[in-house]
């Protein structure tokens, strides 16, 4: 199984648009989409600690 830790999360938001677009497995896109999300979730919550 590929390793993502290493993408930045640029890219993986164009991974995740060309392998919609391009209509490939299900379950890599929804692997690709958990990551994405899991990455957004980490960025907010370090400007919420910023921020105090």
């Amino acid at each position: 199984m590929l390793k993502l830790d290493h993408l930045p999360l640029r890219i993986l938001r164009i991974t995740y648009e060309r392998a919609v677009e391009l209509e490939l497995d299900d379950e890599f896109i929804e692997w690709i989409d958990m990551e994405v999300k899991k990455r957004e979730e980490e960025k907010l919550e370090r400007c919420r600690k910023a921020k105090s």
